[in-house]
């Protein structure tokens, strides 16, 4: 089996997660990705790779310009308002923040 995996893994660390209505510990977290890890290892289960680099082309291609640059952008404002955990689309609401509309391609979809 090959195994792509990141040191980036790690920037995936939040100290909740909505989950059942109820903010619980993450089930995905830095000590997780390392305990797979270590566990293919033992039984080597294979080759770990470091994943290739693709740029943002391949985000612009299915995803619309204005959506990008909120995501871009959003956590700066985020933090800005001094919230320093769990930025959601309902906190976007409460701050008046307006998230980017839905692109008109999908507009359709779902009708």
């Amino acid at each position: 089996m090959l195994t792509v995996f990141s040191e980036k893994h790690a920037l995936r660390n939040s100290s909740t997660e909505l989950y059942g209505g109820q903010l619980v510990a993450p089930f995905e977290c830095p000590a997780r990705a390392e305990y797979v890890l270590e566990r293919l290892k033992q039984v080597e289960l294979g080759e770990v790779i470091a994943p290739d680099e693709f740029g943002i082309d391949p985000v612009k291609r299915i995803h619309d310009n204005g959506f990008i640059e909120f995501l871009e952008h959003c956590w700066k404002e985020w933090e800005a308002v001094a919230y320093l955990e769990l930025a959601s689309r309902l906190g976007w609401l409460r701050l008046y923040i307006q998230p980017p509309p839905i692109p008109s391609r999908h507009v359709q979809e779902i009708q």
